[in-house]
């Protein structure tokens, strides 16, 4: 994705994707999986990328204010419209 700012999804509550329109319902908490090597299967021994993020992630950005103790990365969203959607659509938030 390109043309807006770093964790701009914080701010996003409607969104369209090619024919179908998603409603975001809640940041994404990331769990310790993504400290795993997908390649090798082996767990960072540091703990990152999670140990980076918690640095300024752990709490919610934005129009949220979920739980503190998680670190979030990103958003849920829901089928608002279904619709087609395929490789090199455009997003457009709605809202």
């Amino acid at each position: 994705m390109r043309g807006c700012e770093a964790y701009a999804e914080d701010h996003w509550r409607r969104l369209r994707i090619g024919d179908a329109e998603l409603e975001v319902v809640k940041p994404a908490s990331r769990c310790v999986l993504v400290n795993v090597n997908p390649t090798s299967g082996e767990r960072d021994r540091r703990g990152e990328p999670l140990r980076t993020l918690a640095g300024y992630r752990r709490t919610a950005g934005g129009n949220y204010a979920h739980k503190p103790d998680r670190i979030y990365l990103g958003v849920r969203a829901s089928v608002a419209r279904p619709g087609r959607v395929q490789r090199g659509d455009m997003l457009e938030i709605l809202d």
